[in-house]
């Protein structure tokens, strides 16, 4: 089975580039709202990934180029 670009690959995609984001943050504050939204975009990728698991699927999506730009 397979999953449009959204949420699955963004979701994924994401969670990469808020620990870069989160690494390079020079405020305190910016620093734990970017390692926050990464615990929880996490878990939105174990919640998808557990519901592929459930049907017996292996998740996979396609490219999300507007995502990969957006954090890099």
């Amino acid at each position: 089975m397979s999953v449009k670009p959204h949420p699955y690959r963004a979701e994924k995609c994401l969670a990469k580039g808020l620990v870069s984001m989160s690494e390079n943050a020079g405020y305190e504050q910016l620093k734990s709202a970017f390692e926050l939204h990464t615990s929880q975009t996490e878990q939105h990728v174990a919640t998808v990934e557990q519901v592929f698991d459930i049907v017996g699927e292996k998740a996979q999506a396609q490219k999300c180029a507007a995502m990969e730009g957006l954090t890099r």
